[in-house]
């Protein structure tokens, strides 16, 4: 004895397939932009409590880059900064015009550092003392996340518009 079931048993309208994914995609996209908007605050607010907070040591300048972009130049140095343990941390940091008069490869400066935990790994923050270079954002990952519930969003749509073109031919 077989059971036959017809074609019209197993057909899933493509309209359901489509709200299905647009719900899964939106729900992801969400997390991850609380996510790195979460971890975008905390270090903002760690980099401003940095100049009072900070415990001040001295750091070593390694290396320097010069990167022009059309009439801007930015100067970028790299210096080494130990933590309370004597484990030794490469940092790289923007320098304003200012303070890169009187930085030179190899010279010891004073910087700020505090240590964060994000995402439950601590890190170490420092800041050349005296810079007032203002911070990158790193907001480009949110936008990634908004594009991406953008995205769901216009599948949503598609489902929608089949969903409406389904019930007119019926």
């Amino acid at each position: 004895m077989s059971i036959q079931k017809s074609s019209l048993e197993l057909y899933t309208p493509l309209y359901k397939i489509f709200f299905s994914i647009s719900l899964l995609t939106v729900t992801v996209f969400c997390f991850f932009y609380l996510l790195i908007q979460h971890r975008n605050l905390e270090i903002k607010s760690a980099y401003e409590t940095l100049e009072q907070e900070g415990k001040k040591s001295f750091s070593t300048i390694t290396a320097y880059h010069q990167v022009v972009s059309g009439n801007n130049k930015r100067h970028i140095y790299t210096y080494l900064v130990t933590d309370e343990f004597g484990k030794i941390h490469e940092m790289t940091e923007f320098v304003d015009d200012k303070s890169h008069l009187r930085l030179r490869v190899g010279n010891t400066i004073v910087t700020r550092q505090k240590k964060i935990k994000l995402a439950g790994k601590e890190k170490i923050l420092s800041r050349i003392e005296g810079n007032n270079q203002i911070l990158p954002n790193y907001n480009y990952l949110e936008t990634i996340a908004i594009v991406g519930i953008g995205f769901a969003a216009l599948i949503g749509l598609c489902g929608f518009i089949l969903f409406v073109f389904k019930k007119d031919s019926a």
